[in-house]
């Protein structure tokens, strides 16, 4: 791939200084030598709706730099019994700061902590590897400011041309430019739509705003990966074997299976 992309007759672009290719996101992030490449490889896109790599038609955007969000924090290794009021508890005691808000995660003892000032994460991680809460060290890292959403309530047919249009139509779902649009894992009917701006995914997820599409009233919330499923420890399940003939074999007491 990264030879495909270097290929100015193929790809548009040319020599290139790093690239990244995430296989759980099936993401590819490439730094060019020179800018000018990375605009040829977009504006070819733009004109030939995607890049042809592999018979397969790729998508491409702009790469953000992401942002740290200051007012909030991640923190993983709680312990099952900690329940809201007791990790608000917690941070009030230990921290000196109150939580505005606290999102659970999918993966057990992970939570998303939002506070209404912007609190020193190093002085809570020194807190934390010195203070447990229901006998768990909890762990803090930074957030990075999301221009994801995930979008849910959808029905099986609705289409990502649909979300695309209404999500990029301002005056309709307080949206804007849109870079791409993906499942959800393998839901039908939730998908994960990453804005160009951050501002218009806070704006789609403002709580006077109610979205409805293909007559379906839709459930919209910002998105942090962080918060969601373990890609890299996703157990993937073989397809199922047919095995026909079974009166074939027997059990052997001695050798185990044997064939007649």
């Amino acid at each position: 791939m990264k030879t495909f992309f270097e290929g100015i007759s193929s790809s548009g672009g040319s020599n290139i200084v790093a690239f990244d290719l995430n296989q759980y996101q099936n993401v590819v992030t490439i730094e060019f030598e020179h800018h000018n490449d990375a605009n040829e490889v977009l504006q070819k896109a733009n004109t030939e709706g995607g890049i042809l790599y592999n018979r397969t038609m790729l998508k491409a955007s702009p790469f953000i730099e992401s942002v740290i969000d200051t007012s909030k924090v991640f923190v993983s290794g709680m312990s099952e019994q900690t329940s809201d009021e007791l990790a608000t508890l917690f941070m009030e005691a230990k921290w000196h700061i109150e939580p505005k808000k606290i999102v659970r995660g999918i993966l057990p003892g992970t939570a998303l902590v939002e506070f209404s000032s912007h609190p020193d994460i190093t002085k809570l991680k020194s807190i934390c590897k010195n203070n447990a809460c229901a006998d768990a060290l909890w762990n803090v890292s930074l957030v990075e400011m999301s221009s994801k959403v995930l979008v849910t309530g959808c029905f099986s047919t609705t289409t990502v041309e649909l979300l695309d249009l209404y999500f990029e139509n301002k005056k309709r779902s307080g949206g804007g430019d849109v870079l791409y649009i993906e499942p959800h894992y393998d839901c039908s009917n939730e998908f994960v739509i990453t804005f160009q701006s951050k501002f218009d995914a806070e704006s789609v997820v403002k709580e006077d705003r109610a979205h409805v599409l293909d007559n379906c009233k839709l459930t919209v919330s910002l998105y942090y990966p962080c918060l969601d499923r373990d890609l890299s420890e996703q157990i993937t399940i073989p397809e199922p074997v047919l095995i026909d003939d079974l009166d074939q074999y027997r059990a052997n007491p001695a050798h185990g299976i044997s064939m007649r």
